[in-house]
Parts: structure tokens; C-alpha cells; sequence
């Protein structure tokens, strides 16, 4: 099998929110993208976004949702062509559809499961009135606990980037074009990444404040988990709250 086509990495745009006053981003609007690569095995899905049920969260962050069913078949996809999914890691907002996939293996970091499960403070306090495994614990659930990099399909691969949480992993695609990255929330966006790039550094706002304040974890590991990426070289690159697919110029 040769490498994946770069357009057999989708991003489906599964909600956008309006953030709530607790939040850094109070009062802005924001994006929350799944990803379903395409692959001769299947669709490898990368996130569920947002779930439903919970008043916590749809009066705090206001979700205006698409189903990830009608996203799959507007790029002629469907939801039974998912043979893996993939959580970048357990927030709130990356887990809510996972219950749409009984019997389907769902990739997660051992050390993401591990703090889940323990309660850690990243997944039932973030001032949210929500325990996330209401949405990770459901029946029929298979999860995959992998402990460092794992090949989930052939030219798929998880790569650990620890630091907005304790298990964060990354998804690394071998592609025609070159390798491609979905690198969730480490870093956060293309800014970010441009900035890291040539700076190696956190990146700065105008008012003179680092990311620090949206990567909720350890901002040293998150760091160094975002420059090995950076590192890595990959030609494209994608984010879970941000529209703009970082490409490598010529």
C-alpha cells in the first residue's frame, strides 16, 4: 500500500461555541473539528466533538452542533465506515460522540485513561459541572489504552504529546505530499505553530501573556511536546480549534 492522498485527511467541523466568562477566550466564538481520514482499511476517526445532555455545558458554552453522521456523508462517508477512533484526549469537548461507536476500538493514551479515571483535576473540575466519563464509559465501549507511539492502520501512527494534558497524543499521517499532522491542541493553532517554528518559545499575546492560560496542564512539557512536533516536519498541519490547515511552503 503507498501513502495516503493529503485530501484523504478531512476536517469536519463538528461545533462551534460562544466561550463563557471563566474562560481565557470570554465572549469570542470558537470552532471544535474532528478529523476522519480515509484509508484503504477504513475511516480512522479522529475525535467526536461535544456531546449532548449535559445543561452544564450547552448554557456555559452555548454548542451549536453538527452530527458527526451528517458531516461524514457530506464527504461520502458514513459512520459505519469507522473502523477506529482516535481521542486526542479526554476534555469534554473531544470525547461527546464516542458512544456512536460500540464495539469500535477507541485509541487513548494509557496515561490520559489513568487521570481520567483517578478524577485528575484537568477532566472534573476546569470549573465545568461535568464528570467526562458520563461520556467515555458507555456500553459497549472498546477502548485501546497505548502506552507511547502505536500504529493504528498502516501510515497511522500515535505519537505522545503530553503537557495541555497528561496523555495528549498526536496523529501522524504518511501522505504523498509528505507527512501530515493532527496535532490537536499541542499547539493550539497555526499562530502558534509558525511562532514555535522559529522561536522555539511560547507564543506571546499583545498583552504579554503565553498560552499558558489554554493549556490547562504543564506548560514546560506542553513545550517541549509541541517543539518535538514542530520537529518532526510534517508539510501539513491540523488543529482542533482552528479552521486554517498550517501548510509548508516551498
Amino acid at each position: 500500500m503507498g501513502p495516503l492522498c493529503l485530501d484523504d485527511v478531512v476536517p469536519l467541523t463538528l461545533t462551534t461555541v460562544t466561550f463563557p466568562s471563566f474562560h481565557p477566550f470570554a465572549g469570542q466564538t470558537g470552532i471544535v473539528n474532528a478529523f476522519a481520514i480515509r484509508h484503504p482499511e477504513g475511516v480512522v476517526l479522529v475525535d467526536t466533538g461535544i456531546g449532548e445532555g449535559n445543561a452544564f455545558v450547552d448554557q456555559s458554552y452555548r454548542p451549536q452542533r453538527r452530527a458527526i453522521g451528517d458531516e461524514l456523508r457530506v464527504v461520502d462517508l458514513s459512520i459505519s465506515d469507522v473502523i477506529a477512533v482516535v481521542n486526542g484526549h479526554l476534555h469534554f469537548d473531544n470525547i461527546g460522540g464516542n458512544s456512536l461507536f460500540p464495539g469500535v476500538p477507541i485509541f487513548v493514551q494509557k496515561a490520559e485513561w489513568d487521570v481520567a479515571h483517578a478524577g485528575g483535576a484537568t477532566y472534573r473540575q476546569e470549573r465545568i459541572d461535568f464528570d467526562v466519563l458520563d461520556w467515555v464509559d458507555f456500553p459497549g465501549a472498546t477502548y485501546c489504552r497505548v502506552d507511547g507511539e502505536h500504529e493504528v492502520v498502516p501510515g497511522v501512527r500515535l505519537v505522545p504529546t503530553p503537557g495541555h494534558t497528561p496523555g495528549h497524543q498526536a496523529v501522524l499521517i504518511e501522505t504523498d505530499e509528505g507527512l501530515a499532522a493532527i496535532a490537536g491542541q499541542v499547539p493550539y493553532d497555526h499562530v502558534e505553530w509558525d511562532w514555535l517554528r522559529t522561536e522555539r518559545s511560547m507564543l506571546e499575546s499583545e498583552t504579554g501573556d503565553s498560552l499558558q492560560n489554554v493549556v490547562v496542564g504543564d506548560p514546560e512539557t506542553y513545550l517541549a511536546s509541541a517543539i518535538r512536533l514542530v520537529e518532526l516536519g510534517p508539510r501539513n498541519v491540523h488543529f482542533t480549534h482552528d479552521r486554517i490547515i498550517w501548510r509548508q511552503r516551498e
